[in-house]
This record gives structure tokens, sequence and C-alpha cells, in this order.
């Protein structure tokens, strides 16, 4: 049954309940309340919630399609209301100050309407998704006939790549290459690619899935993947020489041969990847493990060599004199 015509039904119920209200007054006593007045009221509560709700449905459907079809007009009349506001704020600065430039303004709107582009792609998502199924007008709680049942369409599902599920359009994203993931699906890829290397970045058929601030993704997660891209692209890494931090080093915290930990803030030689120190003439004796590939530290204070090295076994004992880094 089509809108307009579940809206007819709905008027002529409500005007039959009119008419049984009129010709029930004056014969009972009054303050008296019948089961057929109770079966009234709760009859029109269900009629008046029922119409309320679809009256919001094709309000809905009717912003949906304008978004579908004139989303291209509105965008350019928002932004000539953006740009209208910038010159009169322009105008106003400089009429204060014959120097103003626009650029720091400039640059700030860029910032904000990349949000506001990101955040108005979502919305125009959920009004698309609202224009694809029918509306299920059963209410939850009443059981609802045979008829009026096969007279809905079943709502639309597409399928998740990764687990198979079917979800309704509006709970799945779509990659470059066209495929379908839940957003379970979609974040545990990734995960995947922030702990393997050899996943990052995350992608499908080969083409890479963007990753940026959106409904699918938090802030936290893709603070997260754009940590581990810097970390993945630097050619020559330095990490944290403290065995339990052991946290990336990115180049804009090194300086000369030394490199700040982000994390923990000690300081690590780039050379040899061990920790540094203030003291002059402290000697840092380097033992590397071959058989274990493990590296310990030992830090004393000694007039030995500036660098010696001595071969026991499959230990391979390396000993440095350190300088003020």
């Amino acid at each position: 049954m089509d809108t307009s015509s579940l809206m007819l039904a709905l008027q002529l119920q409500q005007q039959d309940l009119n008419l049984w209200e009129l010709s029930k007054k004056g014969k009972q006593r009054e303050g008296e309340v019948t089961d057929s007045d109770l079966a009234f009221e709760a009859c029109r509560h269900e009629l008046e919630l029922m119409t309320a709700q679809i009256s919001d449905q094709v309000m809905a459907l009717s912003v949906a399609r304008a978004v579908e079809s004139d989303g291209q007009l509105i965008r350019e009349a928002q932004l000539a209301e953006e740009q209208a506001a910038k010159d009169h704020e322009y105008a106003v600065r400089l009429s204060k100050d014959p120097n103003a430039t626009t650029r720091s303004g400039a640059e700030k709107g860029k910032k904000v309407q990349r949000v506001d582009d990101d955040d108005e792609n979502d919305l125009i998502d959920v009004l698309r998704s609202m224009n694809l199924g029918g509306f299920d007008y059963s209410m939850s709680d009443q059981p609802e006939s045979s008829s009026w049942a096969s007279s809905r369409k079943p709502p639309q599902t597409r399928e998740c790549i990764a687990c198979n599920d079917r979800f309704p359009p509006l709970a799945l994203s779509q990659t470059p290459c066209s495929h379908d993931y839940c957003r379970e699906c979609l974040v545990g890829l990734v995960r995947s690619s922030l702990q393997d290397e050899t996943l990052f970045p995350p992608r499908c058929c080969g083409q890479n899935i963007p990753i940026k601030k959106s409904r699918w993704f938090s802030p936290e997660l893709v603070g997260q993947f754009q940590a581990k891209k810097l970390e993945f692209e630097t050619p020559d890494r330095t990490y944290c020489s403290v065995p339990s931090c052991s946290t990336f080093v990115p180049p804009a915290f090194i300086s000369g041969d030394s490199a700040t930990c982000p994390k923990c803030s000690r300081r690590t030689c780039i050379h040899y990847e061990r920790e540094g120190t203030t003291e002059l003439g402290t000697t840092v004796v380097v033992v590397t493990d071959a058989r274990n590939a493990a590296m310990s530290f030992l830090t004393i204070s000694s007039s030995a060599p500036s660098a010696m090295s001595w071969l026991a076994g499959d230990v391979d004992i390396t000993v440095f004199e350190t300088a003020v880094v």
C-alpha cells in the first residue's frame, strides 16, 4: 500500500471514530467509563501515532530526495554564504588595519570546511539511505495481519565481503573497489594493519582504503593510523632504547645523534640505539646475543678504550665510550 492510500485509510478510520463518539453522547451516566470507551481511546491513540509517524517519514523522504537532486545547488549556495561572511570579516579587519591579509582566515576556513565536508557527507549518506527501501509502518507492540505484512516491501540489505552477513545499506561502508564492509570488519581490518606492516595500509583488491575521521573510524583510530603511517614510511627508523618502551621516535624528535622518546622522554643514540648519557667518560657495554637476537646494555664508569670488541662463542661484546648527548 502506497503512502497516499495509507493516509486516506487512516483519515477514514478517524472520521468513523469521531462519528461513533458523537453517537454515544448522553447514553451513559456522567463520569462512567466503559470497556468500549477504553477501546475507543486506545484506537484513537494508535491512529494518531501512526499518522504522525507516516507524516514524519514523508517529510524525511522529501528532504532526502532534495539532497539527492539538489545537493550540488545547496552546497554552492552554502559556499556563497560562507564567502560573503569571510568578505565581510575581512572588510572589517581591513578598516582597522590597512595591512591586514586574509591568509590566516582562509587557512582556518579550509580546516573548518574539511571537517564540515566530512560531517556533511555522512549526513547525506544517512538521508540518501532513507530513500532506498520501504518503511515499516507496523507498530512494534501490535500484531499485524498477513495481508498487511505481504503488502510491505522487504528491507534492502547487502552482504559484507568479509563476514558474509547481510546488513542495511547504511550499516555498510563501500571501498574504492566497490566491496562492502560492515563496521566491525572494517575496523578490524584497520587494526590488523597497525599490527602487521605487511598489511599496511589497509586495502581491498589492491586498492588502499581511505582512513579519515568519519562515522566509521573514531578519532583515536585515525590518530593511531597516522602515527603508524609516519613510522612505516620512515626509511631509517629509530626506536627508544628502553626495553620496556621501545616506542618509535619520529624524525622530528631527533637532533644530531640524539633521539628523544615522545613517550618516556628518554634519549637514545641513533647510531647504536642505546640510551644516551650526559656524563662524559661513561662507558656503555653493548652485548649482542646472535643466537637469541637479543641485546642488553651495561653502563660502567672506566677509562676503557673508545671502541673495542671481542667474540666469545656466539656472543659479540662491544664497548663504546659515550660522548655528551
